[in-house]
Formats: C-alpha cells, structure tokens, sequence
C-alpha cells in the first residue's frame, strides 16, 4: 500500500500530498519533501543523475522526475510493500499525466507559494488508487494472511 504520495517542485516546496484513508501521519510531510529535494539535488550535481528510489530498512522510497513545465516537479511514493513496487510506478506514471495536466497554468509558471489549489486534485488520486485496486490490498492481504498454505497462490493470482 502506499503510505505517502508526495508531489514536490524543485525548490522542495510541497505541493501536494496524499495518504490512504484511515493513515495516521506524523505532520512532517514538509521536511520530507526538503530532504528528499536535497538528497536528489546532491545526486544530480554530484554525479549527474537523479535518484530513482531510496531503500530504508523497512520503506521503499519511488521517485520520479517530470521537466516538461516551468515548475519542475518530483513525485515521490513511499511503501512498505515491496511486492507493489511494479504497480506503484505505473501509478505514478498515471499521476505524471494527470497532475501537470489538471494544473498546467498553475505550474508553468513561477511558484507563488499557493498550494490549497492542489486539494482539488484529491477525488482523481482516489479514482486512481481505485483503478489499481489499492484501496482494497491491505483487506485482501489480511484475509489471504489468515488463508495460510494458499497464500502465496492467491497473492500471485492478485498480483
């Protein structure tokens, strides 16, 4: 499941952020985006590269870059779940069109430091979780936990 969807400019200005219904967060989405901004702007002058995921012990960090408006923009999924990282980037990619798309004028432009516009992309994130039957994984894994011999059946038949 994805545990935080962040949508960052390059400044590491957040723009957008996402958790799944229910997900506690810790209010630190801010100074997430700043380290993950800085983390990836050091590659980039360092080694000429961007980062494409980070591995903590437990988390798997997904990012993506998309340079195509003035408002250069990184899309970052953090999981626990590394059986969904094949998944997360198609969602990501997803996001990559819909996101710049629905807000092409706000970020093609200079950043004017207004992020309440981007709440409005909420009901296209949950139509997208949906599609990809994100908002019912957690469920599902808990049942096929439960299921024990035919686990790993059923979770290759969903997946």
């Amino acid at each position: 499941m994805i545990e935080d969807l962040l949508i960052i400019n390059e400044s590491g200005a957040l723009l957008y952020n996402w958790h799944p219904q229910g997900f506690i967060s810790n209010g630190k989405e801010d100074l997430l985006s700043g380290f993950l901004t800085a983390i990836n702007s050091f590659a980039t002058v360092e080694r000429g590269e961007d980062i494409k995921s980070l591995k903590l012990r437990e988390t798997q960090i997904i990012f993506e870059r998309y340079d195509e408006l003035f408002q250069k923009l990184t899309f970052v999924i953090t999981t626990k779940n590394e059986e969904l990282i094949e998944i997360l980037h198609a969602v990501l990619h997803e996001l990559m069109e819909k996101f710049p798309k629905l807000f092409h004028d706000s970020l093609n432009r200079e950043f004017n430091g207004l992020v309440t516009i981007f709440r409005k992309f909420d009901p296209y994130m949950e139509e997208i979780i949906k599609s990809y039957g994100l908002d019912i994984v957690d469920t599902i894994l808990k049942q096929v936990d439960k299921g024990g011999a035919l686990k790993a059946v059923i979770f290759f038949i969903i997946f």
